[in-house]
């Protein structure tokens, strides 16, 4: 048998030629679709959950009484970040609600700030699709790191159950940087006089009289009378001294740097 004869540039060009005219004939008449190769955001989303592996608790509190190991924010990040770009899959914050915000008072004396919020997340796919999602998560903290603690909370366990990470060890309390809890408007041990001295030093710094200091904080327990106040529990008393201890120093701290200011 007669091998066959090759095939000339002419004749692959026209051959060519003819199938991309056939091809485009049938697209163009709706009678052929071609599927579009790019995932929606679940394939997406699902193609990261395979590539995200364990994220044991690699992290250990040792300071003060309590002792635990935890997972944080940045071994999450760590673990996550090559995944999500590799299939193209963006976690954009679109907002948060302050659910609660509170001053708390420790054991010790101390005060917390705690912070619960609701934060909304946008979750997008590489071909521009998106599921939205919100998670509520609280922080203590002592100084003026709530937000950020809460929002670390919130990524943490929004990355958690969106990607379905394998833990090792339950998601439990211990996964977060514990603080000490206190209750909020609680006085530590502190008598009546201490407090009594406090709102006298406070009005006193503020140079108005302790009547008018009080005035608000007595018409909102019924229009008692200074006297009547001292007879209190301290507990009722010690939120509305440590405010207005608080306020009294940053007026003084705000007449100090204008007085020092270059005229």
């Amino acid at each position: 048998m007669a091998a066959p004869r090759a095939k000339t540039a002419q004749q692959e060009s026209n051959e060519n030629t003819a199938i991309a005219e056939a091809v485009g004939s049938l697209e163009g008449s709706g009678d052929i679709k071609f599927a579009d190769t790019t995932p929606n955001i679940h394939i997406a989303i699902a193609r990261v959950a395979a590539d995200i592996g364990a994220i044991a608790k690699n992290n250990q509190v040792s300071a003060g009484p309590a002792k635990f190991n935890f997972r944080g924010i940045d071994d999450v990040l760590d673990t996550i970040h090559s995944p999500l770009c590799t299939h193209g899959v963006s976690i954009v914050p679109t907002g948060f609600d302050v659910l609660d915000q509170s001053e708390r008072v420790t054991k010790s004396g101390g005060t917390q700030v705690h912070l619960m919020g609701l934060v909304r997340y946008r979750i997008t796919g590489p071909a521009g699709d998106y599921v939205d999602s919100a998670v509520v998560a609280e922080a203590l903290d002592t100084s003026d790191k709530a937000a950020s603690k809460m929002m670390s909370m919130a990524y943490k366990y929004l990355a958690f159950q969106t990607f379905s990470i394998p833990v090792r060890g339950a998601l439990e309390e211990s996964d977060r940087e514990q603080l000490e809890r206190g209750r909020p408007d609680t006085a530590p041990q502190v008598s009546m006089e201490d407090i009594k001295g406090r709102i006298e030093k406070a009005s006193a710094d503020l140079g108005i009289p302790v009547e008018e200091a009080t005035g608000k904080f007595r018409e909102s327990k019924g229009n008692i009378t200074v006297d009547q106040m001292w007879a209190l529990n301290v507990n009722d008393v010690y939120g509305f001294a440590r405010q207005l201890v608080t306020y009294a120093a940053k007026q003084a701290a705000q007449s100090e740097s204008r007085e020092e200011a270059p005229k």
